[in-house]
């Protein structure tokens, strides 16, 4: 899957750079996510679904770098990447034995799951005057997991495909050089985290992926660090 997408990213890049209109954009994103409260068998299940009634409550934030290319008039193609920091605050127990072959031995709870994570996006879209339509494949990379408990901090380095990301986007242009997209994720196709999800997968990053999509919207701050020019 990796090989594929780097394929597809190499051969979008190459054809975009014949485009006749390029643009630097540097953005601030910001992600709103619902919490993911499945806890399958965990015998307190009930009780620890009872205690946190909230809806939303995994948040991400970063920034990121994009070149946009505008082949025709009004069609506009981009390739980015970023650095993203994405934090879960649901009150949940954790692999802390993960990657260790002493296994699992007692119960720990974590309401701090953080993962860094490098995304990079695909997008193509429609722009107006004032308001553009986008379709993005936004892919990230996770490099690092940390889960805080009880003042202690256990960490991961990784390097496995987190998630693979469908938005479609709405951008307003604010003038000629900010602008401000929203965006809801439509599909995730998202690895099953052994650390969080330890009794039904074993361990290892990479034990398979799912297609659950819980409520997200990514709200961006862009700025074009310059203006369109003709190569």
């Amino acid at each position: 899957m990796k090989k594929l997408a780097f394929t597809l990213a190499l051969t979008l890049f190459i054809n975009f750079a014949y485009s006749q209109e390029s643009t630097w954009t540097a953005s601030l994103d910001i992600g709103l996510q619902e919490h993911d409260k499945r806890l399958f068998d965990f015998p307190q299940k009930n009780f620890f679904l009872s205690i946190q009634p909230e809806f939303l409550g995994t948040y991400q934030a970063g920034f990121s770098l994009a070149k946009n290319w505008e082949k025709t008039k009004g069609l506009t193609k981009k390739v980015g990447v970023g650095l993203h920091v994405e934090t879960a605050t649901f009150r949940r127990p954790f692999d802390h034995s993960f990657r260790q072959e002493i296994g699992f031995d007692i119960v720990r709870i974590c309401d701090n799951y953080r993962n860094v994570l490098i995304p990079i996006e695909l997008g193509i879209g429609y722009s107006f005057k004032v308001v553009s339509l986008q379709l993005s494949v936004i892919s990230q990379i996770n490099v690092l997991s940390v889960v805080a408990h009880n003042g202690n901090k256990f960490n991961w380095l990784r390097s496995n495909l987190y998630s693979t990301e469908l938005y479609p986007n709405v951008i307003f242009r604010i003038n000629d050089q900010m602008k401000i997209r929203l965006g809801y994720r439509s599909f995730q196709l998202k690895n099953i985290d052994p650390v969080i999800f330890f009794s039904v997968v074993n361990n290892g990053d990479n034990k398979g992926y799912e297609t659950y999509n819980p409520f997200k919207l990514l709200l961006s701050f862009q700025y074009d660090l310059k203006s369109k020019d003709s190569d």
